[in-house]
């Protein structure tokens, strides 16, 4: 089923929360059955770590491009200032 990414995300975690609610309900039925006959019955799933929420300010880095040859290099991660350096320098060689 193809979806777009926000209602992926958004149907990723409905399933992460069921899972964990079965999860729950299989630890609950097990202890259940081990309080009926006295004997521990087998592993349980372990509790789920508690998921981090980050709040507060963000900081977004904005990277202003003015050739589109060197986006590429420039979204890979690459230091633009040396980049943009050496395309100045390469394009003042080109006209000289």
């Amino acid at each position: 089923m193809a979806l777009c990414l926000e209602h992926s995300v958004m149907y990723k975690a409905l399933a992460e929360r069921r899972i964990a609610g079965m999860e729950r309900e299989q630890n609950s039925l097990m202890d259940q059955i081990d309080k009926i006959h006295g004997v521990r019955s087998g592993a349980r799933y372990p509790p789920r770590p508690t998921p981090v929420v980050i709040s507060g300010g963000i900081t977004l880095n904005k990277v202003h491009v003015e050739q589109g040859a060197i986006a590429g290099v420039a979204n890979a991660g690459s230091n633009v200032g040396s980049i943009m350096s050496r395309s100045l320098q390469s394009s003042s060689a080109i006209k000289s």
